[in-house]
């Protein structure tokens, strides 16, 4: 009886120490996630960070755009009316012009009138 009980203890000594290296093994794995989770949360928020400072970026490109969008239809309508009024003053050039052909041509022709009167006469 003796053999066998000394196997026995034996056996059951190599299992506890089996579990007590599996045991081990189990808490330096779960340290090692441990330290890769705090790693990853610390990666996030170093993420997060990089994508607020980005976001921010471009809201303050859209802004610096829609900005520039408002100045050049500011500067195209102020443009439109400077053409405008040039145009006015042409077209009122032009009408005066107009007129004094047409004052010429009247005086041109009264005068003819006249002349052809004074041959006729």
């Amino acid at each position: 009886w003796r053999g066998r009980k000394e196997k026995r203890k034996a056996r059951e000594c190599e299992g506890e120490c089996w579990d007590g290296m599996v045991f081990k093994r189990i808490k330096q794995t779960f340290a090692v996630l441990s330290e890769l989770a705090q790693f990853g949360k610390a990666e996030e928020k170093q993420l997060d960070l990089l994508i607020a400072r980005e976001q921010k970026k471009l809201e303050t490109l859209k802004t610096m755009h829609a900005d520039i969008d408002q100045q050049m239809s500011k500067v195209q309508m102020d443009m439109l009316k400077q053409v405008g009024s040039e145009l006015d003053e042409v077209h009122s050039a032009i009408q005066k012009h107009d007129e004094m052909l047409a004052e010429q041509l009247k005086n041109s022709v009264v005068g003819e009138d006249a002349m052809q009167r004074g041959m006729v006469e």
